[in-house]
């Protein structure tokens, strides 16, 4: 029994390594024709893929919240990548992004992926002193941003059978805190989730990556977090405040 036990186990590491192996010499054919939108590029992975797909070959459109991060990216990356700004929260920014990804696009040619990075944290702090703007912040960039970005675009992954790729999170599938980050992020995972089934029978299909809380990213800056749950404490009313105690936001560090 035991050897058998043992030769199991040998034979599943050879095949784990084999696995690895094999993925991390997988190549994607033609780069270089490939075309893809990648939303918050202005920081964190959003920049990164950006950068890793422009020096991969890709010819990338990256959008940016802030003129600043357009200019900054443009002038670090070659001329396959177009960066253009781009708030996924305004329906007329997102119609103008799609303008200039046409016009730029040869003709006949689409997306080959969609890539929805943009999200916001949000306000900090538990539910109950939460308001309804707490909430609808995150759900604006998170959730609506993205399905507005992919309806959108949608066209132009279509011509190409191409992909979406939503940027969800782990506490879109385990609730951990805070409520309006979390609860945006649960939205984002059932969108992805939907939107997988109803593409079934298109040539396009759809991804989530759900990211733990990497320090290398803005989102999750200490210093605002810190910020945030005073602001919220401090909005808060005193009989509520005296619920949770006036030591509350020290708590919370």
């Amino acid at each position: 029994m035991w050897t058998l036990l043992l030769i199991g186990a040998i034979l599943l590491v050879v095949a784990v390594k084999a696995f690895h192996w094999l993925q991390a010499r997988a190549t994607i054919p033609s780069l270089h024709t490939r075309y893809v939108l990648i939303t918050g590029c202005d920081s964190g992975f959003g920049r990164r893929l950006a950068q890793r797909l422009d020096n991969m070959g890709c010819h990338v459109f990256a959008a940016c919240l802030t003129s600043s991060s357009v200019t900054e990216l443009s002038g670090e990356s070659s001329e396959r990548l177009k960066a253009l700004q781009m708030d996924v929260t305004k329906d007329e920014d997102i119609e103008r992004a799609l303008r200039e990804v046409e016009a730029a696009l040869p003709e006949n040619k689409g997306l080959w992926a969609i890539v929805n990075n943009a999200g916001i944290f949000g306000a900090s702090g538990v539910a109950e002193m939460m308001t309804r703007k707490d909430f609808l912040a995150p759900l604006e960039v998170n959730l609506l941003g993205m399905t507005q970005v992919t309806r959108m675009f949608l066209p132009l992954v279509r011509r190409e059978r191409g992909r979406v790729v939503n940027t969800t999170s782990v506490v879109g599938r385990f609730a951990l805190s805070p409520a309006p980050y979390v609860a945006s992020k649960f939205a984002a995972a059932g969108y992805t989730d939907m939107l997988r089934r109803e593409l079934l029978r298109h040539p396009i299909s759809v991804h989530s990556i759900q990211p733990g809380a990497f320090a290398a990213t803005n989102l999750f800056d200490t210093e605002n977090i810190r910020k945030s749950v005073t602001r919220v404490f401090q909005a808060t009313p005193p009989h509520v405040q005296q619920v949770y105690g006036h030591d509350f936001v020290e708590k919370c560090e």
